[in-house]
């Protein structure tokens, strides 16, 4: 891979192998992106390094390690980190790599401890990843400054409860890299939820991309990959099937984008089980009681508030965070990491671990729809096939609709994947520098 200068707006372009350029792989007139992208290992080496050791990604909610020494193995791309309560009681991220020869000094899951040990030459570090010492190190290393050979952190900030964090270090921010979705955040998580246990994991022939592209705006998907859900009821009406009544835009979901590549999805209440609103009442595409999924370049996908009433008369309510995590041009781990309100009876919190299991038969679509994918873009022919996203609608908002960000109304169209994309584009031709 080589570099060039000649993209536009002072931007450097990768060349790749065969003389394809990154830029080469969008039509940005007709809107189209080769297939390409989703298989090409020299592309995938570039998103590593262009945009996931650049990104801030969610990794945990701050319940998740509540206490001092509390810590969770995660990822950001391929680098494994460790999430942890520090003795101070703030939370440290550190790159899972020995700072003497490269080895994985932590290999639990989750856990507890007061330090982190590599098994292959006995190097210690503290919670913060400053080096505690060796052994022998005196006869080894003499007064050696161990202050130059801690584990590498990752700047670090916690918004709505969430872990966010990132090995870059040009100075974005968090609020930089979510844009408006770090409003819809805030209205979808809070800092008082606890784990159900920990997160479910599914490994998915895919790549990333098959998955965070269609979050960030598909709304026409379900119309046909979901048909099945509604003949098994979990799904009341779907636009399209033979009886249905409702339509794309009756079933009343918002989408809502910006220029980061960060889409939400404002769904009414009674998603998914009602699909079918009056376009005519006043609280059509109203704001109150919607439930947010917020899709995070490049990895990362929030949920909430899921709302629960209680025998009272009152509510309680949870939330889903959904990590994936990149495990090279074909494969994904999706981690499921279901919240709830502390507070919350525990009958709520058991009934929510049922209806959790239950939800993976939805993203059982999904995974499905991910694999047909990568089938296609590993053939000579098939990866020169463009996917299409011309189909362009209305980006007028509410008046009433307090939120920010670019708002698509129903029908919804590939706008805001389209904007998705424009955004990997900018990052792999090095236009976040």
């Amino acid at each position: 891979m080589t570099m060039t200068d000649d993209a536009p707006a002072g931007r450097t372009d990768s060349v790749l192998q065969d003389g394809t350029t990154v830029r080469d792989l969008v039509d940005l007139d007709r809107r189209e992106v080769s297939m390409r992208v989703l298989s090409d290992p020299e592309l995938y080496r570039l998103e590593l390094q262009n945009i996931f050791a650049r990104a801030w990604v969610g990794l945990a909610h701050v319940n998740e390690i509540p206490n001092a020494g509390d810590f969770v193995l995660r990822h950001i791309g391929e680098d494994a980190v460790i999430v942890t309560r520090t003795s101070r009681g703030d939370v440290s991220v550190l790159l899972n790599v020995c700072a003497h020869r490269g080895f994985e000094v932590c290999w639990a899951d989750e856990g507890n401890a007061g330090s982190f040990k590599c098994p292959y030459h006995g190097w210690a570090y503290d919670g913060s990843g400053n080096l505690l010492g060796a052994p022998l190190e005196k006869e080894m290393y003499g007064e050696w400054d161990k202050s130059r050979y801690g584990l590498r952190r990752a700047r670090v900030e916690v918004r709505a409860g969430i872990v966010f964090a990132t090995f870059d270090t040009s100075g974005l921010t968090l609020d930089d890299w979510l844009g408006d979705a770090g409003w819809y955040i805030d209205h979808a998580s809070h800092p008082d939820r606890i784990p159900l246990g920990p997160p479910m994991r599914f490994y998915v022939r895919g790549n990333w991309k098959t998955f965070m592209d269609q979050g960030a705006g598909d709304n026409y998907h379900p119309l046909s990959l979901h048909r099945g859900l509604q003949e098994i009821g979990m799904i009341a009406d779907l636009p399209g099937a033979p009886g249905s009544r409702s339509t794309i835009r009756s079933q009343n979901h918002a989408i809502v984008s910006n220029p980061e590549g960060n889409t939400t999805f404002a769904f009414p209440p009674g998603f998914p089980l009602k699909t079918n609103y009056d376009e005519d009442a006043d609280d059509f595409l109203t704001f109150e009681g919607r439930l947010f999924a917020s899709s995070v370049l490049p990895q990362t996908v929030l949920w909430g508030p899921y709302v629960y009433p209680l025998p009272d008369g009152t509510q309680t309510t949870g939330g889903a965070l959904w990590q994936i995590e990149p495990k090279g041009p074909d494969t994904f781990v999706m981690y499921l990491q279901n919240l709830i309100d502390r507070d919350a009876p525990d009958s709520i919190k058991d009934a929510v671990r049922r209806e959790a299991a239950a939800q993976q038969v939805f993203v059982a679509d999904d995974y499905e729809a991910n694999l047909s994918l990568q089938r296609s873009a590993r053939g000579a022919v098939g990866r020169q096939q463009p996917m299409r996203y011309f189909a362009q609608g209305d980006r007028t908002k509410p008046s009433d609709w307090p939120g920010p960000g670019i708002f698509f109304s129903p029908p919804q169209k590939d706008d805001a994947q389209w904007l998705f994309w424009l955004r990997w584009l900018d990052l792999m031709t090095d236009g976040a520098r």
